[in-house]
């Protein structure tokens, strides 16, 4: 699951989202609590709605949300030798567009995949 912070970023920017069965977001169950949640079968999509916080969409729907905007991306696995830090590389760029490729290395897919689509939204060629 993205980050919070990650989520609420492709909130602001203006990633839609209509509730679906399995769908992972994050809401506020009281003023100081933020929980991951999962929409389930069932649940009413405006009672979701009202209290999201932000969208956190599963990795084949960034990727997906990535190819819909007319990019391409590649993903990769990286250990890093210092403690055998695990990372994850996804490169994202224009389709059919030249110098556009950009690299974004995190510690899960997810997030690799939100930074791409993040930068897509708010700075890409789109």
């Amino acid at each position: 699951m993205i980050s919070l912070e990650t989520a609420k970023k492709l909130k602001d920017v203006g990633l839609k989202w209509e509730p679906a069965e399995g769908d992972s977001y994050y809401f506020e169950k009281t003023l100081e609590h933020i929980y991951p949640g999962t929409f389930f079968y069932g649940a009413s999509s405006e009672m979701v709605k009202m209290s999201c916080i932000a969208f956190a969409p599963s990795l084949s729907q960034l990727l997906a949300e990535i190819e819909k905007r007319g990019y391409w991306w590649d993903i990769g696995h990286r250990i890093v030798e210092v403690g055998k830090i695990h990372k994850y590389k996804i490169w994202a760029s224009k389709k059919h567009a030249n110098n556009t490729n950009q690299e974004f290395i995190t510690n899960s897919p997810e997030e690799s995949a939100a930074q791409a689509l993040l930068w897509i939204l708010k700075e890409g060629c789109n």
